[in-house]
């Protein structure tokens, strides 16, 4: 119950970094505990159950640690930059046919400007889970801890 308490506490410091590393450190320590319960049962019993438990709880920590790394390594600054280096020259050549009469109008200059303003925010947002409008279903972990509470 409390690793369900603490997974959750970290997704609910949202960008408080304090928050997120307090958390952390919690399900750590729990994950620990675990772990060393575990090595100190399959001293003593070698069974299937035992067997499944050690790999589940493997998976358990193996999937935090993924999680954990993929919201601290977020794209650099400079690939943004980039981007929008590569928007502006796209939308400057464009402007400038158009300009020129060799263009194809207004209404290509408004979609191309749309769809790259569109693109650079969805990835934006797929970037950085714990804000914008596009985050992490938390639901099947909270149904837990409410059934678990019952």
């Amino acid at each position: 119950k409390s690793y369900v308490d603490a997974r959750l506490e970290f997704f609910d410091a949202g960008t408080d970094i304090a928050l997120i590393d307090q958390a952390e450190a919690k399900a750590k320590q729990i994950q620990t505990q675990l772990w060393n319960l575990t090595a100190q049962i399959t001293q003593h019993e070698r069974s299937a159950v035992t067997t499944s438990f050690v790999y589940a709880l493997n998976e358990v920590i193996d999937l935090q640690t993924e999680r954990a790394a993929a919201l601290r390594n977020t794209i650099p600054k400079i690939v943004y930059w980039i981007m929008l280096l590569i928007t502006c020259i796209g939308l400057g050549s464009l402007a400038f046919s158009w300009g020129s009469g060799t263009g194809t109008g207004r209404r290509s200059l408004s979609l191309l400007v749309f769809l790259f303003v569109s693109a650079f925010t969805l990835i934006r947002d797929l970037d950085r889970p714990r804000e914008g409008t596009i985050t992490s279903n938390q639901e099947p972990m909270r149904a837990l801890q409410r059934s678990w509470r019952k």
